[in-house]
């Protein structure tokens, strides 16, 4: 479980300050609030993912959904407090995370 936790959050960190680098963010109090948000939205989100994979027959495709909209607000919410330079703070969160998301299904997908 652990090792699932370390290589999504190392994934999504990666895709999420390359995303951001590419846009023009180069503030590095900017790009260290974003691993910060992260930080505290990934674990949460893959952890009850594995939760609900090993303890349930839920429907994983809502259970993904549910959670990535969960995560996609709540650093929204973060971004347009804390990073006033992120114009956008709901395309912006919604953007990075579904670019994170869809590489992390590339890589799983050759693992």
């Amino acid at each position: 479980m652990l090792d699932a936790l370390g290589k999504s959050l190392l994934i999504t960190l990666c895709c999420e300050l390359f995303f951001s680098l590419i846009i023009g963010l180069r503030n590095r109090k900017t790009l260290a609030k974003i691993c910060f948000v992260n930080l505290l939205t990934n674990p949460v989100a893959v952890l009850f993912f594995y939760q609900v994979l090993y303890r349930t027959n839920w429907n994983l495709f809502l259970i993904t959904v549910f959670l990535e909209i969960t995560v996609i607000v709540s650093e929204a919410l973060f971004f347009k407090r804390f990073i006033p330079t992120v114009k956008k703070p709901w395309l912006f969160s919604a953007s990075i995370n579904l670019f994170s998301f869809a590489i992390g299904e590339i890589i799983n997908s050759f693992v």
